[in-house]
Formats: C-alpha cells, sequence, structure tokens
C-alpha cells in the first residue's frame, strides 16, 4: 500500500509516533510518504521514505495517488471535511490530544491514542467508526504498527467516487488550481528599501508592551505606527526603546474602529513606506522575521505571511490566496493599486478579503514557514464567532467573490451551527455552547442581510473573563 502520513506541528511525542510509524510501515514493504511543515531528522536515514514539504497538505490530498491518508488531530485545523470528502482515498484521523469536540465530517476512521480520548472528545457531524490505538513508540513495536497496517487494509479500496466527492473538491479549489496556471501575474522589481510597521491591539496592554518592545529591536525600520482600538488605553513607553532616526506614531483615542479600519489608519500613515510589517498585539517579531519576509518578497508578490491553520484550511488547493494579518509583509504599492482593507468588516476575514482582491488583479502570495514566539492571552470570547459566520457569509454573497475559497468559508460556518445547535440539543445546559449558538445564529442573519459595521454591543461586551489564564508563549 501507499500511505500518507502527516506531520503538522513540532510535538517531542507525535515525531516519535509519525517517525516509528513510518520506518516500521516501510519496513513491512509500504511505500510511505511523509507531508511535513517541520524538519524530520530522524527520517533522514530512511531511503524508503520520502519527505515532502511542497505542495501544500490540501493540494496533495486532492491528488490522492496513495490508498489511504493518516493525519493527525492538529491537521484538522488545516484542511477539513471539504478536504475529507474531495480526497479520492480514505482519510483516517488520529487523536492525541484532549479536545472537546472533533469534526468528523468526511473521516473514514477516527483513532484515539487512549480509552480515556475516546470517552471524553465527542464527533460532531457524522459518527464514522473510532477505535483505540496506541502510538508507536518505536519501529521494533510491531504489535501497533500491525494494528495499523489491520486499519489501512480494512479501509483501502473504500473510498468511491460520486457527486459528493465531485461537489467537495470544486469547493476545496481544485477548478481554480486548473485556471489559476493561466493567470499571468504582474512584476514588480521596485527594490523593497523602508520599511514600515503597524501594530493594532485592543484591551491587551501588557501583550502590547512585549510587541512594542520586540518592534524597538528590529533594524532597517524608518516608521512605526501603533493603532490601539481599547476605550481605556494605557500609554506605552515608546520614547525610550526607539531612535531618533525612526518616525513612531501612537493612534489611541479611546475609539474602536475595528481590527480593519484600524489596518487602514495605519497603512495610510505608513503610505511612504516601500512595504508594511502588520503585527497584532500577540505576535513579537525578530530580526529573522524580518529578514525572511524581505527576503521572500519577489517580484509579482504582494505579500508574504507566515503558514496559518486558517489560511491552510480555507485556501483549498493550488497557490496561497490567502494571508493573515499578523505577521505579514505587505507591498504598499499593492495597497495603493486595490485600496485600504474594507471596514464594514469591522473584525475577522477582512486579511481573507482583502488578499482575495489582490489576487484578483493579478498580484502573488507567498507563506513562509517560520518559527516565532506569539503571546497567547486565552482571552474567553465566544462571541467571535459572529464575526466569523457574519463576514464569511457576506463576503460570499454580498461581495460575490468569484474565488471558491470564499464560498468554502460561508459554508462552514453554516455547517458549524448546525454543530453547534446539535451540541445544544445534548447539552442544554452548557453556557459557552448558548453563548456561541446565539452569536453564530445572529451573524448568519446579519450576514445575509447585509448588516456589517460595529456588532451589537453584546458582542464586544463578552469578550474576556475573570478567570482568564496567565499569557502563555508558544511557536508558530
Amino acid at each position: 500500500m501507499r500511505i500518507l502520513l502527516s506531520y503538522p506541528a513540532p510535538d517531542a511525542e507525535l515525531e516519535t509516533h509519525v517517525t516509528s510509524l513510518a520506518i516500521g510501515l516501510t519496513l513491512r514493504g509500504h511505500d510511505v510518504i511523509v507531508h511535513s511543515a517541520h524538519p524530520m531528522d530522524h527520517l533522514l536515514e530512511a531511503d524508503s521514505v520520502r519527505i515532502i514539504r511542497s505542495p501544500s497538505l490540501a493540494e496533495l490530498i486532492l491528488d490522492g495517488d496513495f490508498d489511504v491518508a493518516h493525519l493527525t488531530s492538529d491537521d484538522d485545523q488545516r484542511v477539513g471535511p471539504w478536504t475529507y470528502k474531495a480526497c479520492p482515498a480514505p482519510v483516517v484521523l488520529t487523536v492525541f490530544r484532549e479536545r472537546k469536540k472533533l469534526r468528523a465530517v468526511g473521516l473514514s476512521r477516527v483513532i484515539f491514542s487512549s480509552d480515556e480520548l475516546l470517552q471524553r472528545v465527542r464527533l460532531v457531524g457524522a459518527h464514522p467508526k473510532a477505535s483505540v490505538l496506541p502510538l508507536v513508540r518505536s519501529p521494533d513495536d510491531s504489535g501497533a504498527i500491525a494494528l495499523h497496517v489491520t486499519t489501512y487494509e480494512d479501509l483501502a479500496g473504500r473510498r468511491p467516487d460520486g457527486p459528493r466527492r465531485w461537489l467537495a473538491t470544486q469547493l476545496s479549489g481544485d477548478r481554480y488550481r486548473r485556471r489559476s496556471a493561466q493567470m499571468d501575474p504582474r512584476r514588480s522589481d521596485n527594490p523593497i528599501e523602508r520599511i514600515g510597521v503597524l501594530v493594532t491591539s485592543y484591551c491587551r496592554p501588557d501583550s502590547l508592551q512585549r510587541c512594542v518592545s520586540g518592534v524597538a529591536g528590529l533594524t532597517g525600520v524608518s516608521a512605526v505606527c501603533v493603532v490601539d482600538n481599547s476605550p481605556d488605553p494605557v500609554r506605552i513607553q515608546e520614547s525610550a526603546d526607539f531612535g531618533d532616526h525612526v518616525r513612531v506614531e501612537v493612534i489611541a483615542d479611546g475609539t474602536n474602529r475595528g481590527q480593519s479600519a484600524a489596518v487602514s489608519i495605519g497603512l495610510h500613515r505608513l503610505q511612504d513606506a516601500d512595504a508594511v510589517l502588520i503585527l497584532d498585539d500577540d505576535t513579537v517579531p525578530t530580526n529573522e522575521l524580518l529578514t525572511d519576509l524581505k527576503a521572500a518578497m519577489e517580484p509579482g508578490v504582494a505579500g508574504v505571511g507566515l503558514e496559518n491553520q486558517h489560511c491552510f484550511r480555507y485556501n483549498g488547493a493550488g497557490p496561497p490566496r490567502l494571508l493573515a494579518w499578523s505577521p505579514s509583509l505587505i507591498r504598499m504599492e499593492a495597497v495603493r493599486e486595490i485600496g485600504p482593507p474594507e471596514s464594514l468588516l469591522f473584525f475577522g476575514a477582512d486579511d481573507f478579503d482583502f488578499s482575495l482582491r489582490l489576487i484578483q488583479v493579478g498580484w502573488r502570495l507567498k507563506w513562509l514557514p517560520h518559527q516565532l514566539s506569539v503571546l497567547r492571552t486565552g482571552t474567553f470570547w465566544p462571541e467571535r464567532q459572529y464575526f466569523d459566520a457574519r463576514n464569511s457569509v457576506w463576503l460570499a454573497t454580498w461581495r460575490r467573490s468569484r474565488t471558491l475559497p470564499m464560498w468554502l468559508l460561508a459554508g462552514d460556518m453554516i455547517w458549524m451551527l448546525g454543530a453547534e445547535a446539535r451540541s445544544l440539543i445534548m447539552h442544554p445546559s452548557d453556557r459557552v455552547i448558548r453563548r456561541a449558538f446565539r452569536a453564530i445564529l445572529v451573524g448568519l442573519v446579519h450576514g445575509l442581510v447585509g448588516r456589517m459595521g460595529a456588532p451589537p454591543p453584546w458582542i464586544l461586551s463578552g469578550r474576556g473573563s475573570p478567570n482568564e489564564p496567565p499569557f502563555e508563549s508558544i511557536l508558530l
């Protein structure tokens, strides 16, 4: 058999499992392809294992040149149900970390690494066969490897072609992939010399101060603009960190303009720069990051961003068409051509809309694999799903984008409402589910009727929790 394995995120336990399983399968005469987002030194000595990092996982799954695709629970944030359904081969997903629920639509089998996870993780949207298989600890763990082989043999060849797979393939971007090769991207040979930095923030003063301190350590920056949307902003100490050669401007008047308007204001204030580094306040930039982003800014590229799980998931197959704002380097020449981000979106999906507008006029985008420290604040906010539902449905209906990812995003939000409704029926006393369900429902209605701009007051008042956990530093 030809088996696809995935290693989506740096994790010692997962790396041991994927490495041992890959070597063990090859020793038993199977062909193994490992799609790795990060280096895997342990597999370099295995001649029969093929390690690839490009194309994207979604595009590789759509090609389907294998008998079984074996992913992990981190991969469901990169691809999702539509890509599972579009895969010509059966898709297996291993869950090895505790989580509240898992969207199982399109999966042929769900494998849990322990009985405890099988009992605690709730499958929503579909109920494929679930089994418990321990993680493989070494290539000599013949018992665990044999159980995996038995699972593969039971599934291989069972995935039929039909209308549902054709529809899922179109929604995942296969039609655009064939058309994109004929696009003639514009060229821009203008050098990137003047770099501006834009930082946006909302109600996270400590995180903002850390981000600004990181910006102060960057070299080659000519101007910095900080837009703080907090209703009660705290003055940041920028004067002691920046030299006289850097122009610093802080916009903090107690007005919450929304993320998209904040980015628009910052880009306008930094219009004399050749490119602008856009950051949220939970991102701490480094000189290595800025150097890599500048090096990737080739002629014809309007923006470079880091590989992001949501960009992977909604991009579909083909070249990158979606970028997340933070962190990303945007060419100002492209901004002047297509205009600022859409302020009506207020928060969420405004970066996706901006990316698709760049693609439609012929610019290219790039994803950059890079490890970066991000400060997670753990802000409790189920009402955030209001923006996800409202903005995605509005983009797919009122904006009527000709690119498929927006329809994929809207369909995913509608499906999410059904999943939350089912969870609410099963757990009517769960306060978090009730809040999320209400936010999604109202967001879908507002998106369909075109009510945009600032959200209802209860959306923003739901942000935050008295039991908010402390800052956590992770790597992306």
